[in-house]
């Protein structure tokens, strides 16, 4: 009932007693009482029961007016249809001193037939039913197993892009068990999305008992999934996290289609028109903070949230390109290296034109480490203006002190960008982003360079012309793929 109607109702019915009392008094005629039983099934049971896979019980709660000695009671079952499953005690014994006690049913699955409701009906002699308490107490009992999708126990791929990037790692994907709902095979649930296969598995926090995402997938347009507890907490209080269009339908929204995710052969992602998955679609919940964290799956389009069904193959985003000669015009020259050119392996995006991804840029391969990576760092070169390419910017480990920080190298369109000074149309038509033609990048010596961390807003020349030459893609070697592990940080020469 909405509040309006509350008020309405309240209001109609304090107009009513003043009108009574204004013309003669009203006579009170109190209900009967209700009696009192001895002892008694609590109101607050549970009386249907979805029994799962892993249970062998359930519990009912009694309660009883005197305690001042111990009670034996005993109690009369019966089910229906008969499986011979369910085992009731004939018997329960309050405690001396003790008001409410709880016994188990336990019950044997292997001998319950799917989706039958069980009719269970327990008794107690001579008590009767009231709202207060029951001396009946009848429960329906369904065996409802979640269904493995094959032989293989259901294992698929979730993508973890909420909670990782909180702190400081980069959205990977990973095994998890995913199952069919017992009637429903359009609804699915995650087993343990940040169970032990998460890459920061009881790093965070101790992770206790199982954690299901259910997902929704009757329109496969229109797919959710429903609010859930992650099993992980953050100094204590639980991590939640919820689609922003059940979070709408809750606050009596509408949520605008644009918001769900869909399910396209097998994936389910939060996909654009142009199929690149979208940011801000999920809310982490940290109980107790101030303002929920709104998942930042990050820049690069191929690590938002992403769910791969059983029996189904993952979409790749991203193709092959080759090993290409780059030349560094950016970070070598500002360290005093000079010009370097060296193999690079770089993809493009299979569904954005002109967006290119280099891996390792400043890697083994540059000369400027002396450790092998260990976690793969992707640097997005935006070519879908062929006049105005941007690059960057990548983090270095070049350290520049404590008024500076870290160097970050970038061209020219890319630090103005980020100036937020003028526009995206202004930075085209300046001519200071980088050129593709003939299948090569070119980014002028003018406006190549970077910036320190915490001098953002000063810009640091290279006076290097910098180049990406994508006519030179040769096939990338196996053990080079093989080297290319995921890295955090980088130690320069």
């Amino acid at each position: 009932m909405k509040f309006s109607k509350i008020f309405l109702h309240i209001a109609g019915v304090a107009a009513l007693f003043a009108a009574t009392a204004c013309t003669e008094e009203v006579k009170y005629t109190p209900a009967e009482g209700v009696a009192m039983e001895p002892y008694y099934f609590s109101t607050l049971n549970t009386t249907k029961i979805d029994l799962v896979d892993g249970q062998k019980s359930f519990s009912v709660y009694m309660g009883r007016q005197d305690t001042t000695e111990a009670l034996t009671v005993e109690i009369k079952s019966t089910v229906s249809p008969d499986a011979n499953a369910f085992t009731v005690p004939a018997s329960v014994t309050f405690p001396k001193g003790v008001s409410t006690i709880v016994f188990d049913v336990t019950f044997d699955l292997a001998n319950l037939v799917i989706n039958q409701d069980y009719n269970i009906k327990l008794e107690l002699a001579g008590i009767n039913n009231s709202p207060y308490m029951l001396g009946t107490l009848d429960i329906v009992a369904k065996y409802l197993p979640w269904r493995n999708f094959d032989a293989n126990e259901s294992m698929g791929i979730y993508r973890d892009g909420s909670i990782l990037p909180i702190f400081g790692e980069e959205p990977v994907q990973y095994n998890v068990k995913i199952q069919k709902h017992p009637i429903n095979n359009n609804i699915f649930r995650v087993v343990n999305p940040y169970g032990e296969n998460w890459p920061l598995y009881n790093q965070i926090s101790k992770y206790e008992g199982d954690h299901y995402m259910i997902v929704n997938c009757e329109d496969s347009t229109k797919v959710y999934f429903e609010n859930f507890y992650t099993g992980v907490n953050y100094k204590g209080a639980a991590m939640t996290l919820a689609c922003e269009t059940e979070l709408q339908k809750a606050a009596g929204k509408t949520p605008d289609d644009a918001l769900y995710a869909t399910l396209k052969n097998g994936v389910i992602a939060f996909r654009g028109e142009d199929g690149e998955d979208l940011t801000e679609r999920i809310t982490l919940f940290i109980a107790g903070a101030a303002n929920p964290y709104t998942g930042n799956l990050g820049a690069d389009n191929d690590m938002g949230f992403k769910i791969v069904l059983p029996g189904y193959e993952d979409e790749s985003l991203w193709e092959e390109v080759g090993m290409c000669k780059f030349t560094d015009g950016f970070f070598g020259p500002i360290i005093g290296k000079g010009s370097n050119t060296y193999d690079v392996l770089v993809q493009k995006h299979t569904k954005e034109k002109g967006i290119y991804r280099v891996a390792n840029i400043y890697g083994p391969e540059s000369g400027y480490v002396t450790e092998a990576p260990e976690k793969t760092e992707w640097t997005i070169i935006d070519a879908s203006n062929s006049k105005c390419v941007f690059f960057g910017p990548v983090l270095t480990a070049q350290f520049g002190g404590l008024k500076k920080g870290n160097l970050n190298v970038c061209d020219a369109a890319t630090f103005e960008l980020m100036q937020g000074e003028v526009t995206l149309p202004e930075i085209i038509a300046s001519n200071i982003g980088g050129v593709l033609k003939d299948n090569k990048i070119v980014w002028s010596a003018e406006n190549t360079g970077g910036y320190y961390e915490k001098q953002k807003g000063v810009w640091v020349a290279a006076k290097t012309e910098a180049v990406l030459d994508l006519s030179t893609a040769q096939p990338t070697p196996a053990a080079t793929k093989a080297k290319i592990k995921k890295y955090q940080t980088l130690r320069f020469k």
